[in-house]
């Protein structure tokens, strides 16, 4: 009996062509996530408009102390000036000298997406708070698919300072943390991804630590008022600093600047590894490079709310020092609510079930909240 054995053919393509890439890259899972994402995103941010609740947390009756009103102006400036100068040098400047978004300019605008996540500590239970005195118009936090924890639409986010801070204190610090891990390579030439990677964690384990409760301590914008007493600095003060902020926040960090550190010879990072070598446009590529690394971010921003949330489930009580300031409380929890602010000692409630008021009575489910609205 004769076997034929089947040839399979090949058609020459014209030089300087490409095949279509069939194979499933890198950039095109990540180009996904990055589209689910910025889809979530605008689901949150437009149903929290639609709903109306963007308007402003009052303050309350407590007294802000003069050196955060006058600390207010001061941030809005410099964010808004260091953002416009890091915008301009990083993403204007090159495209102005090449004609393109070079790879920092994409980074920068991939790390403004991680914005709508800024509510999330809050998932499950209230725990970490701004300053209302703050210009601020609530917050979309309950709009975040699955959200549990009450009256989150109530956390006071300074849209004006907080915005800005994923410019310069997201994007930027990516840049001398690379400038160490280079100079840590050039040291021990040794040394390889993983003990780059430490240094980086190192790096900003420190600058996270250093940064977070000088801002709390000068400013007083935010405040981390259920923090796990035995696991935090200045513990009982407006500025009291958990520690596992810097742990979990140096590892999300860490990826950050790997992204950018770690790029193969055409200079594409792991998120869109494969892009250079496809049959795509400039344009598509480049919509498919800020897609890639849009989804990569957000899922290692993931990679701290995690950990933390559920850290947060094991809060300690609120501090005197801030549950007396109203700034703080800011129509979540305590006075002025039917909710008694979170603690080991409370159940953990949810939008319109039973809860502890604020004077250690039992609020039965369905009794309208602060807007009179059944919660």
């Amino acid at each position: 009996m004769a076997v034929r054995t089947a040839s399979r053919e090949t058609t020459a393509l014209p030089e300087g062509a490409r095949r279509p890439d069939r194979k499933i890259s890198p950039y095109k899972w990540w180009a996904g996530v990055g589209v689910f994402f910025l889809a979530v995103q605008a689901y949150a941010f437009t149903s929290w408009i639609a709903a109306g609740e963007a308007t402003p947390t009052p303050s309350g009756a407590s007294p802000v102390p003069t050196f955060m009103r006058v600390a207010e102006p001061l941030l809005v400036t410099f964010g808004l000036v260091a953002t416009v100068g890091i915008v301009y040098w990083f993403l204007v400047r090159p495209w102005r000298r090449t004609g393109r978004i070079g790879l920092d300019g994409w980074l920068l605008l991939a790390c403004l997406s991680l914005y709508w996540l800024d509510p999330l500590l809050n998932y499950f239970t209230t725990w970490t708070t701004f300053n209302s005195s703050y210009l601020n118009f609530g917050s979309w936090g309950p709009h975040i698919p699955g959200w549990y924890s009450p009256n989150g639409q109530f956390l006071p986010e300074p849209l004006i300072i907080e915005g800005p801070v994923y410019v310069w204190a997201i994007f930027f610090p990516i840049i001398p943390a690379n400038y160490a891990m280079r100079k840590a390579k050039e040291r021990w030439p040794q040394m390889g991804k993983f003990g780059v990677a430490a240094v980086c964690y190192v790096f900003f384990v420190i600058f996270d630590s250093m940064l977070e409760p000088a801002l709390m301590f000068l400013t007083g914008y935010f405040s981390y008022p259920g923090a796990i007493k035995g696991l935090t600095l200045f513990s009982g003060r407006y500025y009291q600093f958990p520690v596992y902020e810097a742990v979990f926040g140096g590892i999300c960090y860490t990826g950050w600047a790997c992204i950018r550190y770690f790029r193969n010879d055409r200079g594409e990072t792991f998120a869109d590894r494969g892009l250079t070598e496809s049959a795509r446009s400039p344009r598509q590529q480049s919509g498919l490079r800020f897609l890639s690394l849009v989804g990569v971010v957000n899922v290692i921003y993931l990679a701290y709310f995690v950990p933390m949330i559920v850290m947060s489930l094991y809060s300690d009580p609120w501090p005197k020092d801030i549950l007396e300031r109203s700034y703080y409380r800011s129509n979540m929890c305590g006075p002025g609510t039917t909710y008694a602010c979170p603690g080991p000692a409370l159940p953990n409630p949810r939008p319109g079930s039973a809860r502890v008021g604020p004077d250690g009575s039992l609020i039965k489910a369905g009794t309208p909240g602060l807007d009179g609205s059944s919660e």
